[in-house]
């Protein structure tokens, strides 16, 4: 089956916690569902619930992130550099598979909304609706909050003395 039967997209159209109608793309194509994990299918109105909850996060992590380059960057002034080369390897190597893990994750809902949409539908309509609920929308949830751990990537430039430019710790902190 190419496209979902008009009955197929009744069955596959729920409301998310907000009570917004969205459709599920592993219930539309079900030949998709064995790729997805129980917990991809369940976390959509956890995660919406939780971030209703915990608008701070963000704010905190940013706060903390700013202290500590002023910290390590006082602390690593009399010191030799350290040489953490691996571990910054594998922390690139890291973030490079959960991206593309990512990329793999929220592809098909892009493909399946370029086929089923109009171009007005996908820019301005509803992003919960286009892509912000369900497994999708976990995903989505998933790389925006990997922008916290992402900080880190600040820790390896001040432990080997290197520059912090103005454009690296702005990007990081928007």
């Amino acid at each position: 089956m190419i496209f979902p039967s008009s009955s197929r997209i009744t069955e596959c159209t729920a409301p998310n916690v907000r009570g917004i109608a969205y459709q599920e793309l592993w219930c539309l194509y079900p030949w998709m569902e064995p790729f997805y994990t129980n917990f991809e299918k369940a976390k959509g109105p956890d995660l919406h619930r939780w971030l209703v909850d915990n608008p701070q996060i963000p704010v905190i992590s940013v706060g903390a992130y700013v202290c500590l380059i002023l910290a390590g960057k006082g602390f690593m002034k009399n010191r030799k550099p350290y040489n953490f080369r691996r571990s910054l390897a594998f922390w690139n190597l890291f973030l490079s598979i959960f991206s593309f893990v990512g990329l793999l994750r929220t592809l098909p809902q892009l493909l399946h909304n370029m086929v089923t949409m109009t171009s007005h539908e996908i820019f301005c309509g509803d992003a919960e609706v286009i892509c912000g609920s369900g497994s999708t929308g976990y995903w989505i949830f998933a790389f925006v909050f990997s922008k916290i751990p992402e900080l880190l990537d600040t820790f390896f430039l001040v432990v080997h003395k290197k520059p912090i430019i103005f454009l690296h710790w702005y990007h990081h902190i928007t």
